[in-house]
């Protein structure tokens, strides 16, 4: 590719007597032109130059759009034939100020911005990277990040809803990583830390730091569903200075891509059970002991009975 230049040059009385010509292989810098138009036409992120409108005072006060490229008009549903031209706010009447103060911003100061934003218009959200390319000009590079956004809302109240739903469960749930860290626990679980003078724990404790009543075979029990992925179910007795507590623990593995990263561990006091069942079992003996001095109560009667018959 060849640029032409060419200069007439004038004799006295102004006609045209030469003309210089001046050639210059372009080809490389259309070339470059080309890749970048190539480049800016097929980029799935969204790009926008804007220039900053100022009022009679300085003050910046809105900005219009210069060029977009059609990742941007898929995007935000806007057309570049639409927009070029025009401002911000007589595109968007009610685009929210938040927009305008971070560009603002971003042109006053010269130091890109990397934000998220919701726009109730195109009822979208966005993350941004805004950055000044010229004295009064920005641009922006975006994607749709709404996808994201509402799933990260979901997790997060199918979170809140799974805590509301264990911390009103009695029995004291947590569960661990493979070192053993503690990664969540419910409010019966911290309850029955401190009625019992334990450390109250935190997200991220080891659990022998926790419960370091916690021995070795018990530590082995969880090591043992981290290897072999099934739920172990055990009875256990602890003391804490004269009082027995005895627990009926579940161990169940948590799997993630076909490995098991935690155990959820479910441990229900199970004292008062026990202490029934030993009264239940007392209180048969004694009921044993009980038909027995009946049973010889009665034999004695019987051969009294007989004995008072021989006498007679």
């Amino acid at each position: 590719v060849l640029n032409w230049r060419l200069i007439p040059e004038f004799d006295e009385d102004g006609s045209v007597k030469s003309i210089i010509g001046i050639v210059r292989d372009v080809t490389e810098q259309r070339q470059a032109e080309l890749r970048y138009s190539q480049l800016f036409n097929s980029m799935l992120d969204g790009f926008a130059m804007h220039e900053i409108v100022r009022d009679e005072q300085g003050r910046p006060v809105d900005y219009r759009f210069l060029s977009v490229n059609p990742a941007f008009e898929r995007l935000t549903g806007l057309k570049a034939a639409d927009i070029i031209g025009r401002t911000a706010l007589d595109v968007i009447p009610n685009l929210e100020k938040v927009w305008l103060d971070k560009y603002f911003s971003v042109v006053e100061s010269g130091e890109p911005l990397h934000f998220e934003q919701y726009t109730a218009d195109i009822g979208k959200h966005f993350e941004i990277t805004a950055y000044r390319n010229a004295p009064e000009q920005f641009t922006v590079v975006f994607v749709d990040s709404t996808e994201r956004v509402l799933a990260q809302q979901a997790l997060k109240k199918n979170e809140e809803q799974l805590r509301l739903t264990i911390d009103s469960i009695h029995d004291m749930i947590h569960v661990v990583d493979s070192d053993l860290r503690l990664v969540l626990a419910n409010n019966t679980f911290y309850t029955w830390c401190r009625k019992y003078g334990l450390e109250s724990g935190a997200v991220g404790m080891n659990l022998k730091d926790v419960l370091p009543f916690l021995n070795d075979f018990v530590l082995a029990e969880y090591m043992s569903v981290f290897e072999n992925g099934q739920v172990l179910l055990t009875e256990e007795a602890n003391t804490f200075g004269e009082q027995t507590i005895y627990s009926e623990t579940r161990k169940v593995p948590i799997f993630v891509d076909g490995k098991v990263a935690q155990v959820l561990t479910v441990v229900r006091d199970i004292s008062e059970r026990r202490q029934a069942e030993e009264e239940k079992i007392k209180l048969q003996s004694k009921l044993n002991q009980a038909l027995k001095l009946e049973a010889i109560g009665r034999l004695a009667g019987g051969v009294a009975h007989d004995f008072n018959n021989l006498l007679t």
